[in-house]
């Protein structure tokens, strides 16, 4: 039996069945949502950088480097980097002997522990920082300008140890404090100081009187 088209059933266009249609933009949606939470819940962490995850508010694990998953929407990520920093300082304070002097150093720090880093402080490094500013003028006002030279090295050699144990309560750490220059103001405190410093060697010694050239 032969069955026999029209020409116009032939031109007629072909309508997609309403079912197919709608299985084929739920495929779509599917795939983008898949797509775009693919993309937020995988992370490439570089080296000497971790990220801290936190789900419902609490941190759960410490992740990196490498790639990380992380649940969207339930779960929230910190990175935090573990590179050391190079911070200028300059602080200024009295000395024991009252003269105003102006330090000028250099402090490096880094993140030694990122969960602590995290939840411990805003701005820790932000804090370190002003706990060493706090330590030297501490130093300086146990110290006389005639031997805060001298202290210099030991400052530089004992204050790293020191800070890094209260540092470590932000989950920071102290690497190395550099006092690369110490400038005192002239003031009238400074030279009354250095005139007392020279008294001692214009004076005569004690019990011993000084003989004219002419009468030895």
């Amino acid at each position: 039996m032969t069955t026999t088209i029209s020409v116009a059933e032939a031109a007629r266009p072909m309508v997609a069945d309403p079912a197919e249609w709608s299985l084929g933009l739920w495929l779509t949606v599917a795939l983008l949502a898949v797509a775009v939470l693919g993309g937020t819940a995988l992370r490439v962490v570089p080296e000497h950088h971790r990220i801290v995850v936190f789900r419902l508010g609490r941190i759960t694990r410490v992740r990196g480097p490498g790639i990380v998953a992380s649940i969207p929407g339930l779960e929230r990520v910190a990175t935090v980097s573990l590179r050391p920093v190079h911070l200028p300082l300059v602080v200024s304070a009295l000395t024991r002997d009252g003269v105003s002097v102006r330090l000028t150093a250099t402090v490096a720090c880094r993140i030694a522990a990122p969960a602590r880093s995290t939840v411990a402080s805003a701005d820790p490094v932000g804090d370190t920082v002003a706990t060493v500013e706090s330590a030297l003028a501490k130093r300086v006002a146990h110290t006389d300008l005639v031997d805060l030279l001298m202290v210099r090295e030991r400052l530089e050699d004992t204050l790293p140890c020191e800070l890094s144990t209260i540092a470590a309560a932000w989950g920071v750490e102290v690497a190395e404090i550099t006092v690369s220059d110490i400038e005192a103001r002239l003031s009238a405190d400074l030279l009354r100081l250095v005139q007392q410093a020279g008294t001692p060697l214009s004076r005569p010694s004690a019990g011993r009187r000084s003989t004219p050239p002419g009468d030895r």
